[in-house]
């Protein structure tokens, strides 16, 4: 299979295990212990050795790149997942803040300083400690929980962007290498069928606006074939700059555009992506956080205790004393009257773009599957109808101009390879629009194909 290789299946499996690590750990109010949902790093591939030490695999060249070693390369250096590990654990740095009493202050306090009775004073210490009260910071925790949740999520969509773009760039590359062959062999035809005109003309058979034509046909070959050379050197280019490395040495990708992916069916994939998708967690996580934080606005005025402790000590009687007092600030003109009614409208915000959210979601799979499902019917069709009868009317005129037959001459035998050389275009080209949509469909799904197929299927290839 041209996808990921069989690590695939494993590697969603470990996200899911440490989500389900991340989400238990941190629902008990302690700090939530320093994991990623995001793929280990992994260590850039050596371009310089090949597999052959591996006597169970066969040998590949060093400069012979596998989808598997561009993920790889990509695990390792992209800052979009450096970025998402970052702000994860931000996210968990706050979770511990969260849950941190106040500290207390601490003042020395010498009253009655160079009186004539008791010249030193009275000597102690102030100690002020606020006691938050009504569960205030078990709520801040627990908001902070569901802030680490959504990050992880994000961090989670970031691996998945960076994976989707890194095989749109891979597919593109194997379509731009296909496309500059198949765009050579045009110009070759164009060349032999040229030189053939001229030939023709010698004999009274063409004239020269035939010639003129063949030469405009050799032309526009020709810019099309640099034009393929272009976009090939573009699309190795977008490729390395997918993993997130500056430059790679020279290298060729291993893949074959030819397998075809699995069948899809809508109602099957939109209901998957709307239940499982990643952004859709997020938002439903900043939900569960607004609420909690709208409960810790509406707590906000019940008034924190104020404890004072003052110890003494008298060096004329030699008498130690010690005077505790307690308050509150009275709720009376400021209850959080605005920090409450903004809370709720931020509920009210953050349901909304679950909703924003499900909704982008649907627009992309409907664009991608659209693609799709027009691709894999053009390159059916190209497969099963039109590129058998090129072949085969191929094969038929040059029987024919073989044994001579005057409705066949060589001009003939050219067009006809001309038309199947066309037709193995537009088949390729179908092809790397086939694998891209795929790829658009993955991303969005978050599976790989293997994990597709069991569960997006359609029913049995056809």
């Amino acid at each position: 299979m041209v996808l990921a290789g069989r690590n695939w299946a494993g590697l969603r499996t470990a996200l899911g295990l440490v989500l389900l690590v991340t989400l238990g750990s941190t629902g008990n109010g302690g700090a939530a212990p320093r994991v990623s949902i995001l793929p280990p790093v992994v260590e850039p591939p050596d371009l310089s050795t090949t597999s052959a030490e591996k006597p169970e695999q066969l040998p590949r060249p060093a400069n012979l790149l596998t989808l598997d070693d561009l993920v790889n390369l990509a695990s390792a250096n992209h800052p979009d997942l450096q970025a998402a590990r970052s702000k994860a654990d931000a996210a968990r740095g706050k979770l511990v803040q969260a849950g941190l009493c106040p500290n207390p202050l601490v003042a020395p306090i010498i009253d009655e300083l160079g009186s004539q009775q008791n010249a030193a004073g009275f000597v102690g210490v102030n100690i002020l400690q606020e006691v938050v009260t009504a569960g205030k910071l078990r709520l801040g925790q627990e908001a902070a929980n569901h802030g680490v949740n959504a990050a992880d999520w994000q961090a989670m969509t970031r691996w998945f962007d960076v994976w989707t773009r890194l095989r749109l760039a891979y597919y593109d590359l194997l379509t731009a290498q296909r496309e500059v062959q198949a765009q050579k062999d045009i110009v070759d035809l164009a060349q032999k069928n040229l030189t053939a005109t001229r030939e023709l003309k010698k004999s009274g058979v063409k004239n020269e606006p035939d010639i003129l034509r063949a030469q405009v046909d050799l032309e526009q070959s020709r810019i099309r074939y640099r034009t393929a050379l272009n976009r090939l050197e573009a699309a190795r280019r977008l490729l390395v700059n997918a993993t997130g490395v500056a430059s790679l040495p020279s290298f060729e990708i291993a893949g074959n555009l030819e397998t075809l992916p699995p069948e899809f069916a809508w109602q099957s994939l939109v209901e998957w992506v709307l239940v499982h998708s990643s952004e859709v967690q997020e938002a439903q996580a900043y939900v569960l956080q607004a609420q909690v934080l709208a409960e810790r606005a509406r707590r906000e005025p019940i008034p924190n205790i104020q404890v004072q402790l003052r110890p003494l000590y008298d060096f004329i009687e030699q008498h130690a004393s010690a005077q505790m007092s307690a308050g509150v600030y009275l709720p009376v003109f400021n209850r959080n009257q605005g920090n409450i009614a903004a809370a709720r409208a931020d509920v009210a915000l953050k349901e909304a773009e679950v909703k924003q959210v499900e909704l982008r979601l649907t627009e992309r799979l409907v664009l991608a599957f659209q693609r799709y499902r027009t691709a894999r019917q053009q390159s059916e069709i190209y497969r099963k109808s039109i590129l058998p009868n090129a072949e085969a009317s191929l094969k038929l005129i040059r029987l024919g101009y073989e044994r001579g037959d005057p409705k066949y001459d060589f001009t003939a035998v050219l067009q006809a390879e001309q038309v199947l050389a066309q037709a193995k275009l537009a088949f390729v080209q179908s092809l790397g629009e086939l694998w891209r949509a795929t790829a658009e469909l993955e991303g969005l799904l978050q599976l790989d194909s293997r994990d597709l197929i069991d569960n997006c299927s359609a029913g049995s290839r056809r």
